[in-house]
C-alpha cells in the first residue's frame, strides 16, 4: 500500500514548505520576517484582518505593508532589538 500522495516524489516535505503551509491554516493573524524584516508567508487570517493579499505583501519590508500603515517606531525598536540581540518581547503588541 503506498501512503505518498499523488504528484509527490514520496521524499520527506521540505521543513519550510511544511512550516509555511501550517502558517497558512492559523485562524490568528501570523506574519512570519525574514532576517531582513521582509515577510515570508502570513496566514490567512492576517490577510483577512488587515485587508491585504499575498502578491502585496509576501517580499516587502514590514514597515511597507498597508501603504506604511505598519511603520511604527515601537514595533521597529522591537525588532531591531530582536535582529541585534536575539532578544524581544511581543508579549500583547498590537498593531
Amino acid at each position: 500500500m503506498n501512503d505518498v500522495p499523488a504528484g509527490s516524489s514520496g521524499g520527506d516535505p521540505d521543513p519550510l514548505d511544511y512550516s509555511a503551509d501550517i502558517v497558512k491554516t492559523l485562524r490568528e493573524p501570523l506574519v512570519v520576517l525574514d532576517g531582513q524584516l521582509r515577510v515570508t508567508t502570513a496566514s490567512a487570517a492576517f490577510y483577512r484582518v488587515f485587508d491585504v493579499t499575498p502578491d502585496k505583501t509576501v517580499g516587502r519590508l514590514v514597515h511597507e505593508l498597508g501603504d506604511g500603515q505598519w511603520d511604527i517606531p515601537a514595533l521597529r525598536e522591537k525588532l531591531d532589538d530582536l535582529l541585534r540581540n536575539g532578544e524581544a518581547s511581543f508579549d500583547d503588541f498590537s498593531v
